[in-house]
C-alpha cells in the first residue's frame, strides 16, 4: 500500500474540507484549497465537479474572495465553471493532440502556472455545449 494514498474521503467530506479552506485561510488551508483545482478535480466525475462548483459558490467566504480578488478563488472559479471547459486541438512534435483545458486570465491553462501557446492551437471546442468557437 502507497503511504501517500492511505486515506479515502467521501464526496460530502471533501467538499465540506475545501469549504473550509478558502481563502482568507492559514498556508495549510490555502495550499489544500489551490489543490482542489490542481489535483482533485481530475480525480471527481463531471457531475461531483458541477456539485463542488455550486457548495463552493454559495459559500460567503468564496464570494468575498471572488469580490476581493483572490488568485486561488479565482483558480477554482475558472477550473470548475461548468462553462468554462474547452478541448483544444494543439500541434507540436509534428503531431496534433486533443487537450482539455479552461480559461484563465485570458489564456487557455491545464493548471494554474500552464498554459498553452496561442500559435500551437489549431482549434478550440467550447465544452459540454460543444459549440466551435475557433
Amino acid at each position: 500500500m502507497e503511504k501517500d494514498n492511505r486515506f479515502s474521503i467521501s464526496f460530502f467530506e471533501l467538499a465540506f474540507l475545501a469549504e473550509a479552506c478558502i481563502a482568507p485561510a492559514p498556508i495549510a488551508r490555502s495550499m489544500f484549497f489551490e489543490s482542489i483545482s490542481e489535483k482533485y478535480y481530475h480525480i471527481l466525475t463531471k457531475e461531483e465537479r458541477s456539485h463542488l462548483f455550486d457548495w463552493i459558490g454559495r459559500s460567503y467566504s468564496f464570494k468575498h474572495g471572488i469580490e476581493s480578488k483572490d488568485e486561488e478563488c479565482l483558480l477554482f472559479q475558472a477550473r470548475f465553471d461548468p462553462f468554462n471547459q474547452y478541448e483544444l486541438e494543439v500541434e507540436y512534435d509534428n503531431d496534433i493532440h486533443v487537450i482539455q483545458a479552461f480559461k484563465y486570465k485570458g489564456r487557455y491553462h491545464t493548471k494554474k502556472d500552464t498554459s498553452i501557446r496561442y500559435e500551437i492551437i489549431k482549434s478550440i471546442i467550447k465544452t459540454p455545449g460543444g459549440t466551435i468557437i475557433g
